[in-house]
């Protein structure tokens, strides 16, 4: 899976967090959207935009993060879920 860091706006997301590293945040990452699709699509909400991957920390390890796998949402997914609601900054995010 192809990575690139795009700027983007503030946003509210729905998420799952894992933990990786750089060099396989796509392998690690991508199975995770699937999980991520089927907890939205259980909570009837589809996706308010393109899925992106953040990493909130601020001493960013490359060799150990953990990391947002998100997609933009425009209300609260249910706590059930297993999502966790986050409010992405602007600034630089991984859309995929």
């Amino acid at each position: 899976m192809p990575i690139e860091s795009r700027q983007v706006p503030a946003l509210r997301a729905a998420c799952i967090a894992i933990h990786t590293r750089l060099d396989r945040t796509g392998l690690d990452c991508g199975p995770v959207f699937g999980r991520l699709e089927a907890a939205l699509d259980a909570a009837g909400m589809p996706p308010a935009g393109p899925g992106l991957i953040g990493h909130p920390e601020e001493d960013f390890d490359p060799t150990a993060f953990r990391a947002l796998v998100a997609f933009p949402v425009t209300r609260e997914v249910p706590a059930a879920s297993g999502v966790e609601m986050v409010d992405f900054p602007s600034g630089g995010a991984r859309p995929l």
